[in-house]
């Protein structure tokens, strides 16, 4: 089985970009996997299709690729990230307006390995 890399972050970037427009578009919390209600449906109307440079607000890197489904609170970003090399976990809150980070957790771990998906 062979292992991918991906670049640190860039998943979660992406879901990241997409939230941010989904919060703004509907100011709704998405407090969990799949939205409010767990069926990845939105109300929003302004959601892209097809993904340019130009829908993107902002652009930032995370510390490890991202390790579960961000949350939009309010006007902030929760996620987590984790680096399988260095078997640290981090929680992140980035301001869902412009990605500023305001907070940082940092949380040693156990090696794990994971699935190529």
């Amino acid at each position: 089985m062979s292992k991918t890399r991906h670049h640190p972050g860039s998943c979660s970037l992406l879901l990241l970009v997409g939230l941010l427009s989904i919060g703004h578009a509907g100011e709704a919390d998405w407090p969990r996997f799949r939205g409010p209600n767990g069926t990845g449906i939105s109300e929003a109307k302004t959601i892209p299709v097809r993904w340019t440079e130009k829908d993107y607000n902002w652009v930032v890197t995370l510390p490890s690729p991202g390790h579960s489904s961000p949350v939009l609170w309010g006007d902030r970003i929760f996620l987590t990230c984790a680096d399988s090399a260095s078997a640290r976990r981090s929680v992140v809150c980035l301001n869902a307006a412009d990605g500023r980070l305001i907070w940082q957790s940092e949380h040693p771990s156990r090696a794990y390995s994971q699935h190529r998906d």
